[in-house]
């Protein structure tokens, strides 16, 4: 269905689902996803935003396919549209498997992907595809893409880099983890965010001491052959097996999602804040999760700040649609 379709469908959506009194599945807090991503996409969203603030180009990302989707919000409704490829079955003669995008971002008139850069979780195979970071042109005003969208085969304009790949298996610190598998403290990058010309990855894994790990390093080293200049973070959080779930920036900031890094989720996750460099993170908000819920993706809502607080949407791993949970986050201007 194309994304204009889809628009059309939205209004007889919602007409029907208040006719009814039901909402799909999805729905939490007033929230629901109409029609629902394709197939069970919808259960693996790993990152979302709206890259210009323009509820009319948004972008999910999902950890178990070759492609993100467009979506539009309507009031409190996610519409899904397009499919946008961004790998094919085949790169430079080389089998590709899921992309498994863990974490999406917006620089400057570019929307970037990031994979996990990590083994797969059930059996410790290493899968190239794993280990790009991808960016996309759209318009800095609007937030479309500019090209023409396409499921079927990867846009000419897509660009790729596995550089990243090099930077974190040099590193000291890293490196040792670098292809282990998980549940052996591995590497497994679970968000991105992209400021001031750098690249700034949240790591779920590995898991050290009482915090989190965020790495960054510089764009132009991985799409343009600059110096990569890497610096590894670690961020006390006051909790052991603390992973980063999402990372988004936000004016002079990071706010981090933070929860369990493996095994059994704890009853809450949490937002921190970061302003960068040396300073320590501070906390602003806990995420209840009365269900071992798994939060995986942190999305502020279009608008601006109302006295002091965001609207953002949090979305869950294995949930259809992610359930999305709207949450107000107490913040000053970033």
């Amino acid at each position: 269905m194309s994304f204009r379709k889809a628009v059309a469908l939205f209004a007889l959506t919602v007409a029907f689902v208040s006719l009814v009194g039901l909402l799909h599945p999805a729905a939490t807090q007033g929230w629901s996803v109409a029609p629902g991503f394709h197939k069970k996409s919808g259960e693996d969203i790993s990152g979302a935003l709206c890259p210009t603030g323009n509820p009319d180009w948004c972008y999910a990302v999902n950890d178990e396919k070759k492609y993100i989707q467009l979506f539009q919000i309507r009031g409190n409704v996610i519409v899904p549209g397009d499919r946008l490829r961004l790998i094919d079955k085949k790169v430079d003669g080389v089998e590709m498997d899921e992309l498994d995008a863990e974490g999406i971002a917006y620089e400057d008139g570019f929307v970037y992907v990031i994979g996990s850069h990590g083994l797969t979780r059930t059996t410790g195979e290493f899968q190239s595809s794993r280990y790009f970071l991808s960016r996309l042109p759209v318009d800095a005003q609007t937030g479309e893409p500019a090209f023409t969208v396409s499921d079927e085969d990867t846009p000419p304009e897509v660009e790729r880099s596995a550089v990243l790949s090099d930077v974190m298996s040099d590193h000291g610190i890293l490196g040792p983890h670098f292809r282990r598998p998980l549940d052996e403290n591995g590497i497994n990058i679970e968000g991105l965010a992209v400021a001031g010309g750098r690249a700034v990855v949240g790591l779920r894994q590995p898991s050290l001491g009482d915090g989190v790990l965020v790495f960054s390093v510089g764009i132009d080293c991985l799409f343009a052959g600059a110096p990569c200049a890497p610096v590894l973070t670690h961020l006390p959080v006051g909790r052991s097996n603390a992973g980063v779930r999402d990372i988004v920036a936000d004016g002079e900031r990071f706010l981090l999602l933070v929860a369990a890094a493996l095994g059994d989720e704890a009853p809450t996750g949490a937002v921190w804040s970061w302003r960068g460099g040396p300073d320590a993170p501070e906390h602003v908000a806990d995420i209840d999760l009365p269900g071992g819920e798994k939060p995986e993706t942190l999305m502020f809502l279009p608008g601006d700040p109302v006295a002091g607080s965001r609207r953002a949407l949090i979305l869950f791993d294995g949930e259809a649609d992610g359930a999305p949970r709207e949450i107000a986050l107490p913040l000053p201007p970033g």
